[in-house]
C-alpha cells in the first residue's frame, strides 16, 4: 500500500505506445500495443485552472514523473477519437489464431481442482445462454476476473475461509484468506458553478451538430471521457505529513446536468429520496465543473463475501470505509485544499468559480464547509471508484505472509 505511482510504471511501460511530448526523465515507452494519446477535446475551463496553478507556484506537467503535489493533463487510451482498450490493443490483432477461442456471453461459475492434493486447477465450468459447459486444462488456468469476481469465483470453488464457505453451503477445499484485506479508495465529487458558458451541458452542447462533427473528424466533446481536462495529486495535508501522494484529483468540464432525470439518478446512485430534488435539481442546466477526489493510501480494509452459493447472485462487497479515522481526515483535507485553491485564486474568480452553496441534505444544521459538515457530506456521498485492490492478496512466500496472502510471488 506504500507503493507510489512512479514505482509501478516500470512494470507496465513496456505495453505503451506513448504518443505525447513529456518531461525529461519520463518512464513512458513507445512502439508497443497500448496507445496513449492526447485529449480530442479540451474544456475552456482548463486555462483558468492552469493559471491558478501558476499563480500558486504549483508544479504542472507529466504527473507520472513530478513528485509530490502536482497537476497535469490527462493521458488517455483514445486513438482517432475512439477508445483504445485491451481488446483493440491485444485481442483484435490475434483473432485469426487457430488456437484462440473466445466465448462471448459466458460466465465461469466454478474452478475444479485435482482430487488428490487440491493444489492444481484442472478445469472450469462456464454458463452460456442457460447451459453449463466444462472445459479442461492441460497446463494452467489464468484467473483474471477483477477485484470482485476473482474472489467470488474462488469462493464458489471452495477456496477461501473455512467458516465462511461452510456458512453458505460450500465444501471447503483450500483454506485461504480470499476476500479479506480488500481495499477501496473512497472518492466523491464537488460541484462548482461558474458564470460563463464554458462547460458541457447535454441539452445545449451534445447536439446532432456536435455528433456530426465527431463523426466527421473524431474530435469534440464526444471524443473525451467525461470531458476531463486535468488530473492531479496532493501529498502533504493538514492531517498527513508525508511525501507519498495520498490524494488524487480529476477535473471534469460538465455542468449541472450530470443527471437531469430523477429516475435515472435514483437508479444509478441509490441515494435516499429527496437528495436529487434538494441538491442536484437546482443545478440542472447551469454551467460549472466537477472536481472528483479520493484517498489513495487508505488504511481501512473491508471484505468480499458470498451471500449464497448461487453463482448468479451478486456477492457482498463491504469496503468498511472510514473504520480508520485517518481516512476521513485525509479526504476532508483534500476537500478543504481544493475548495480554498479554486475559490481564492484570481484566475478562477474571473469566471466566478465557487462551490455550490446549497447545503447537502442532512447537513443543513452544520456550519457550511466546516470539518463536521464535510464529514456528513462524505458519509452520504462517497463511493467506490474503479481502483479497488487486494481481495486476492499476493504475499512474498514467507511464513508470515501465509495468513494474509492468497497468491505467492509467482501469482500461483
Amino acid at each position: 500500500m506504500d507503493t507510489t505511482l512512479v514505482d509501478e510504471i516500470p512494470d507496465v511501460s513496456y505495453l505503451e505506445i506513448f504518443n505525447l511530448k513529456t518531461n525529461t526523465g519520463s518512464t513512458h515507452a513507445t512502439g508497443n500495443e497500448l496507445y496513449i494519446g492526447k485529449l480530442g477535446y479540451i474544456s475552456p475551463i482548463q486555462q483558468y485552472l492552469f493559471d491558478t496553478f501558476k499563480e500558486n507556484d504549483i508544479p504542472t506537467g507529466d504527473v507520472s514523473v513530478l513528485p509530490g503535489r502536482a497537476f497535469g493533463y490527462p493521458d488517455v487510451n483514445i486513438k482517432n477519437g475512439e477508445r483504445w482498450g485491451t481488446y483493440q490493443a491485444f485481442i483484435k490483432p490475434i483473432l485469426h489464431r487457430e488456437k484462440l477461442t473466445i466465448s462471448l456471453f459466458s460466465d465461469v461459475v466454478k474452478i475444479y481442482l485435482n482430487n488428490k492434493s487440491n493444489t492444481r486447477a484442472i478445469g472450469v465450468t462456464y454458463r452460456k445462454h442457460g447451459v453449463n459447459y466444462f472445459v479442461s486444462a492441460k497446463k494452467e488456468i489464468i484467473l483474471s476476473a477483477g477485484v470482485v469476481d476473482s474472489p467470488k469465483l474462488l469462493l464458489l470453488s471452495g477456496i477461501g475461509p473455512k467458516n465462511h464457505l461452510e456458512s453458505v453451503g460450500i465444501k471447503p477445499l483450500v483454506y485461504l484468506p480470499v476476500g479479506k484485506s480488500y481495499f477501496s479508495q473512497p472518492y466523491l465529487g464537488l460541484k462548482f458553478q461558474i458564470n460563463e458558458s464554458l462547460s458541457i451541458l447535454s441539452n445545449r452542447d451534445l447536439t446532432d451538430h456536435a455528433f456530426l462533427k465527431y463523426y466527421a473528424n473524431r474530435k469534440g466533446s464526444f471524443s473525451t471521457p467525461f470531458t476531463r481536462f486535468a488530473i492531479g495529486f496532493n501529498s502533504e495535508t493538514k492531517s498527513t505529513k508525508t511525501n507519498s501522494r495520498n490524494i488524487y484529483y480529476a477535473f471534469d468540464g460538465v455542468g449541472g446536468d450530470v443527471s437531469d432525470s430523477h429516475a435515472l439518478f435514483s437508479k444509478d446512485t441509490n441515494f435516499k429520496p429527496g437528495i436529487y430534488e434538494k441538491y442536484y435539481k437546482p443545478l440542472a442546466n447551469k454551467d460549472g465543473f466537477l472536481v472528483e477526489l479520493g484517498c489513495i493510501d487508505v488504511k481501512s480494509s473491508g471484505v468480499i463475501r458470498l451471500v449464497t452459493n448461487n453463482p448468479q447472485d451478486p456477492p457482498l462487497i463491504d469496503p468498511n470505509f472510514f473504520s480508520i479515522p485517518t481516512d476521513m481526515d485525509c479526504l476532508i483535507d483534500g476537500i478543504v485544499y481544493i475548495v480554498d485553491l479554486i475559490e481564492n485564486s484570481k484566475a478562477m474568480q474571473e469566471i466566478d468559480a465557487h462551490l455550490s452553496r446549497i447545503a447537502f441534505p442532512g447537513c443543513e444544521n452544520l456550519k457550511f464547509k466546516s470539518r463536521s459538515y464535510w464529514e456528513g457530506y462524505i458519509r452520504q456521498l462517497s463511493g467506490s471508484p474503479d481502483s479497488s485492490i487486494s481481495s486476492c492478496r499476493m504475499g512474498d512466500g514467507s511464513e508470515n505472509s501465509k495468513t494474509t496472502a492468497v497468491l505467492d510471488p509467482l501469482f500461483r
